[in-house]
């Protein structure tokens, strides 16, 4: 970890901005790189406050807040406020690891601001970030407040049902991740008798979905599967009840992909 121990200059950071930041593709932000609030402050004002100064080529990041903890949790939030100096405008797979159930204001903001701020970006994954009870609602706001024309692969801890509405018009998903849904969507569907199918438009590229859930794993992949239409890209079920295969997976995967589908 570096602290500041003098001011920061535009001209210290030239050489670092002109030659060895555009070659940067990927940032990993551990505890043993994670630099001081000050260190941090400085630099973002020596930028000029230019989001992915320090990295403007930027094609994936993970900011995990836990890299801060050593500052105390004031600071964990007040660091993520500083996470548009490495997300630059080409950014593509975004990764937030778990975050403490304590309130962190600053990194919602933070995160909100990033990602309505990036519209190209195309992975997005959030499987730990709001993990119950971890602020739901605010996950739910997340997804609902962007339009998602390039994300094609979304992993959630969960979704409710007025987000799964948004999600089916994704032109561009492809894989979809739920993590520990612990509330069942509604049911339209029952195994053994003629589907209504939804639109073609609907999930119109989904190829995998992933579903974790502790007792809900038949239900809740039935509750989603509902939403493909008769003619599809669907291709891989993964469902499993916290880590463990579910047996009620091949029952599932059978009647949907025997008597319902057809897939492209």
């Amino acid at each position: 970890m570096q602290y500041l121990t003098r001011e920061v200059r535009p001209q210290d950071v030239e050489r670092y901005t002109t030659v060895y930041a555009p070659r940067i593709r990927s940032v990993q932000l551990g505890s043993r790189l994670a630099p001081s609030i000050g260190v941090l402050q400085g630099l973002s004002i020596a930028t000029r406050f230019i989001p992915g100064a320090l990295s403007p080529n930027i094609r994936a990041l993970s900011w995990s807040v836990y890299a801060f903890d050593y500052l105390g949790m004031e600071n964990v939030d007040l660091a993520a406020s500083y996470m548009s100096l490495f997300a630059g405008e080409t950014l593509s797979c975004l990764y937030i690891p778990p975050l403490p159930e304590a309130p962190l204001p600053l990194c919602f903001t933070a995160l909100f601001s990033t990602i309505e701020r990036l519209s190209g970006l195309k992975v997005l994954d959030l499987r730990s970030t709001f993990s119950p009870p971890n602020n739901p609602d605010v996950l739910n706001k997340l997804i609902a407040s962007c339009p998602w024309e390039c994300l094609e692969s979304l992993d959630v801890p969960t979704v409710a049902e007025s987000v799964l509405g948004q999600l089916q018009t994704l032109p561009r998903l492809k894989s979809l991740g739920l993590w520990g849904q612990q509330d069942i969507l509604p049911l339209r569907y029952t195994l053994g008798r003629p589907p209504t199918y939804p639109p073609p438009t609907s999930f119109a590229s989904l190829e995998t979905l992933v579903v974790q859930s502790r007792s809900l794993g038949l239900l809740l992949t039935i509750a989603l599967l509902q939403h493909l239409p008769q003619v599809n890209r669907f291709r891989s079920l993964i469902t499993s009840t916290w880590g463990e295969s579910s047996p009620e997976s091949s029952d599932v995967t059978q009647d949907f992909f025997c008597g319902h589908w057809e897939p492209l």
